[in-house]
């Protein structure tokens, strides 16, 4: 029989075939109350089967036939053999659409490319971020492109669309819109993994900072099984002294340890860790002042996650602009702070001051950790880092090893920074030199990653400021 005849009777057969198969699908493979896919269902493996079988048939047909295409893609597309490419595409997406549970879904309108987008990201074994400007999207009066406020029920449909996953994932939590950022959102996740917290809290002298960040760290912890290791260094005050007997009499699980060495920050967290009861250590500088409620809770709410490593608080200056919102490696020609300098309520680029952002890095002054990572990673770098860089060598080795570091913007707090030491950067003598050996450390261990660029931040962002070019 002639190819003309064959060919396209085998084609609407396999429609036809899949057409049905498809219908099969959405009449079983869907629970009738919420909508989400059963995993395993027949119906999809049976649709996934029909597109590898026509995937290794066409590959088959062609092979042999066409020779490649030297000029790339585009030169690819525009010869004789271009269906080839174009099936194989398809079929790709197909595949990846239908391990997803299907294309958009109704009952997600205004954001069922979110939730497509949710779907897909679960069934990937990477996801990975091309920086570069790809097409320009229209907009028009009624268009969410001109503004989410011109589809208020897209808002929902957005927030749905996540619980949808939470579900799926098995993470339980309730996802919150994030006032001033439309489209963006807050999930609380439940503390699946309760566990005691140990806080380590370096200290020589600065009374005042001390009693201001233990008070509002009781204050706003919202949780209750804390230990609270202040980390003596030194200190020659009485009323240093003063201070920590009555932080132990007035708060539960509070003791001061004394660390005998000279200051090294490493250490004495090192040394901490060591006495530390808890299933989480945070780090916490002594002159933070702790803001939001439940703080503590935040964090541990990513802590107790298996993926991730550390995670870190919003800063601010006791002005009111922010001071720390995670580390971009490269910034200053090492490592910076995100939207250093931005005001309060700013929302940073697309949001990125008000949602919770993987990063490669947070500050040491206030980072959650797993003991257990902690140890196993051997803690902060005593002999190499003692004072600078300490804090993103530690979250960079626990990124390198495939774990995520987190930056939440609903922990925040006041960081009144280097009052009880100073700018090592500007002070001159031994503290800027340590400081400059330790930054020239920092550069050679990771100078390959600097070269490539962090992967959290845009390559057309200058790498001079840590502001984003905000002024």
């Amino acid at each position: 029989m002639r190819k003309e005849i064959v060919l396209p009777a085998a084609t609407v057969a396999v429609g036809a075939a899949g057409f049905l198969l498809r219908r099969w699908e959405l009449a079983t493979a869907f629970e009738p109350d919420t909508g989400l896919h059963i995993p395993g269902s027949p119906a999809t493996w049976a649709l996934i089967a029909l597109s590898a079988a026509l995937a290794a048939a066409l590959v088959l047909l062609c092979r042999g036939k066409y020779p490649d295409f030297a000029g790339g893609y585009d030169q690819a597309f525009q010869a004789k053999g271009n269906t080839l490419y174009a099936t194989a595409m398809i079929l790709s997406a197909f595949l990846l659409l239908a391990a997803a549970g299907g294309g958009e879904r109704a009952e997600f309108d205004g954001a069922q490319d979110f939730d497509l987008i949710l779907r897909l990201t679960e069934r990937a074994q990477k996801v990975a971020h091309v920086p570069k400007v790809l097409y320009w999207w229209r907009g028009h009066g009624g268009s969410t492109a001109s503004g989410m406020q011109a589809k208020p029920y897209a808002l929902a449909a957005g927030a749905a669309a996540v619980e949808a996953q939470l579900l799926r994932l098995g993470m339980p939590g309730r996802v919150e819109p994030i006032p001033g950022s439309p489209g963006a959102y807050h999930t609380r996740y439940d503390v699946t993994r309760p566990g005691r917290v140990t806080v380590l809290i370096p200290n020589k002298d600065h009374s005042e900072d001390l009693a201001r960040c233990l008070e509002s760290l009781y204050r706003n912890a919202g949780w209750d099984d804390l230990e609270v290791l202040v980390l003596e260094n030194n200190s020659t005050q009485a009323e240093t002294f003063a201070c920590y007997e009555r932080a132990q009499q007035q708060y539960p699980n509070c003791r001061v340890l004394t660390y005998k060495g000279g200051f090294n920050f490493s250490a004495i967290n090192n040394f901490g860790a060591r006495h530390a009861t808890g299933a989480h250590l945070l780090l916490l500088n002594n002159d933070i002042q702790v803001e939001t409620p439940g703080f503590v809770r935040e964090l541990l709410s990513y802590s107790q996650r298996p993926d991730v490593g550390a995670v870190g608080a919003k800063l601010f200056y006791p002005d009111g602009t922010i001071q720390h919102a995670g580390v971009f490696i490269g910034l200053g020609g090492s490592a910076g702070h995100s939207h250093k300098g931005h005001p309060r309520d700013s929302g940073g680029d697309m949001y990125r001051l008000a949602t919770t952002q993987n990063m490669c890095a947070v500050t040491g002054a206030c980072l959650m950790v797993k003991k257990e990572l902690y140890d196993r990673f051997g803690g902060l770098d005593e002999e190499n880092f003692a004072v600078a860089y300490n804090d993103v060598d530690f979250c960079l080795r626990l990124w390198q090893s495939g774990l995520l570091n987190v930056m939440t913007p609903f922990a925040a707090a006041v960081h009144h920074e280097s009052k009880s030491r100073g700018d090592d950067t500007r002070a001159g003598g031994e503290k800027q030199a340590r400081y400059e050996r330790e930054k020239a450390r920092f550069c050679a261990r990771y100078a390959g990653l600097m070269q490539q660029g962090d992967p959290y931040y845009n390559p057309h962002f200058t790498l001079l400021y840590e502001n984003y070019g905000y002024k």
